[in-house]
């Protein structure tokens, strides 16, 4: 990843649109809500170059957007499938409407978590490929009790990056040449 080049685009782009993912797989948790290999900092430096930056993000759960307040928007595309690249652009162009609540609330950083460590990812490092055998362990549920998601944040008085109930991931329309 070349950020000096990405950002020296951003600069002469009308508009800045930053693809970030991050790959998970069934039996693989995520040892951060950080996305791995830097992308935080890709989007902090175009976001700096372009005020009309946009982030799609392709993942299979919430991460952390601490770059979210400098973006015009962000696009949760998930795992798209086939038709993906198709739906994203009649997202991005404004042919239709990305109006769907999101089934998940994205926390600002793993504080916000009723269980901010992974019990048996204690101390694993961030990584791709990375294989860890976690040992059966026990949970303590009742520290939330039925307060789950968007619930957990009311209950607590946290703000989270965003939530089921919001509409705040609609990026600007952009104009087919």
């Amino acid at each position: 990843m070349d950020i000096a080049a990405a950002v020296k685009l951003a600069k002469s782009s009308a508009i800045a649109i930053v693809f970030v993912n991050q790959p998970m797989q069934e039996g693989m948790d995520a040892v951060t809500l950080s996305l791995p290999d830097n992308q935080d900092a890709l989007v902090e430096a175009v976001a700096a170059a372009n005020p009309n930056t946009i982030v799609v993000i392709e993942n299979g759960g919430p991460v952390s957007m601490p770059w979210v307040q400098h973006v015009k928007g962000v696009v949760e595309v998930w795992y798209p499938g086939i038709g993906g690249a198709q739906a994203l652009a009649n997202i991005l162009f404004g042919e239709v409407n990305p109006s769907g609540k999101l089934p998940v609330t994205f926390a600002k950083d793993e504080a916000q978590l009723p269980h901010p460590v992974v019990p048996g990812l204690e101390g694993v490092a961030p990584g791709p490929n990375q294989e860890h055998k976690v040992q059966p362990f026990d949970v303590n549920y009742n520290s939330e009790g039925a307060k789950v998601g968007y619930k957990w944040f009311e209950a607590t008085n946290k703000q989270p990056s965003s939530h089921s109930a919001s509409a705040c991931l609609t990026p600007p329309t952009l104009t087919r040449a």
